[in-house]
């Protein structure tokens, strides 16, 4: 088979374009994977290592089976990994399982099976080759704790994740999914195109191998697009932030309420925060509202306690152990939880 050849601007977010030849009257299993893998036993920080230590006897997979974080199977037989299924989401968790929510939408979801797959199929997913990889890919794309930690990436309805896009067919299929990706494959001589849309907040320099069915026929490397957020994990201009976060600040300094719940709306409807791979989100999101908690009150405090001599002590003392006990102890277990 002849060489791919590879069209791009090289810079996170654009468009790839894959131009080459198959065997005539085969399906295209182009699989483009982040060149950089991630295994469980590679999390660093206490609250995922434990995660990743009871979900590795959960899901079937090992604390050394290594998936690439970013990975994306572009393909003319979409059906031979899975289906499209309907799913809903929205309203609160405590009175809906996963699954269950207010709306509905559909999403893309991968076999339980390994097995079940073809082997044409299977030899083209490339660098997944056993059913210990496909579960892992499996959880990390559709489980909301694999997509915040790992793959960072989420296929969206307004602003919920409901999982995170694997494979992907022409968008003529009409799934938001598949939305800026074109196959053409001509099945007599072989010759195909693919293009797809490169993740937006794809890390700078991140290299990707690709795969034809199988074979690896190539590599790219995608730049930076902005301002690279190394804590949040995303582009952005800094100016919003240092803007957003002045006035969050101030208005916790004024009213003295929801300052906390505002900074942590702050961070995820608008700065998307969240944190490099193998540390989830939430655990990114806490230590930046703890710095609202810490300057807020150094500013007030000696005009209240020293000038005008209105702190109220002992409730402020047994308000100030009730932090540490959050902080230090009880608040590991309840991030655990959610």
């Amino acid at each position: 088979m002849a060489s791919v050849k590879i069209i791009t601007d090289g810079r996170a977010g654009d468009t790839v374009t894959f131009e080459g030849k198959i065997e005539p009257g085969q399906d295209l299993y182009l699989a483009v994977a982040e060149k950089e893998e991630f295994k469980p036993g590679d999390a660093t920080m206490p609250h995922e290592k434990k995660r990743f230590a009871k979900e590795t006897k959960k899901r079937g997979f090992g604390m050394d089976t290594p998936i690439p974080p970013l990975y994306y199977m572009i393909t003319s037989n979409p059906d031979a990994y899975g289906k499209k299924t309907d799913t809903r989401f929205g309203g609160p968790s405590i009175f809906f399982k996963k699954g269950q929510g207010l709306y509905s939408t559909t999403k893309y979801a991968l076999t339980k099976d390994f097995a079940s797959i073809d082997a044409a199929a299977q030899k083209g997913l490339g660098p997944i080759s056993s059913e210990e990889q496909w579960k892992f890919l499996k959880w990390a794309n559709e489980n909301n704790y694999g997509i915040n930690t790992i793959v960072k990436e989420g296929s969206r309805v307004g602003k919920i994740v409901i999982f995170s896009r694997t494979v992907l067919t022409d968008e003529s299929s009409g799934n938001y999914w598949d939305e800026g990706t074109k196959i053409k494959l001509d099945k007599t001589t072989g010759m195909f195109t693919a293009t797809f849309k490169s993740f937006r907040h794809t890390p700078p320099d991140t290299t990707f191998n690709v795969y034809v069915n199988g074979v690896k026929e190539g590599s790219y490397t995608l730049a930076g697009k902005g301002f690279w957020l190394t804590k949040g994990f995303r582009y952005m201009n800094p100016l919003w932030i240092i803007i957003g976060a002045i006035l969050v600040g101030t208005y916790f300094s004024m009213i003295g309420a929801a300052g906390g719940m505002l900074m942590a709306a702050f961070q995820v409807l608008v700065v998307n925060t969240m944190g490099p791979v193998g540390v989830n989100a939430a655990n990114v999101l806490k230590p930046s509202n703890m710095a609202l908690t810490l300057f807020s009150p150094l500013g007030s405090f000696y005009r209240f306690a020293v000038v005008e001599r209105r702190v109220a002590w002992p409730v402020g003392i047994s308000f100030g152990v009730g932090i540490f006990v959050g902080s230090i102890w009880l608040g590991k277990y309840v991030s655990a939880l959610l």
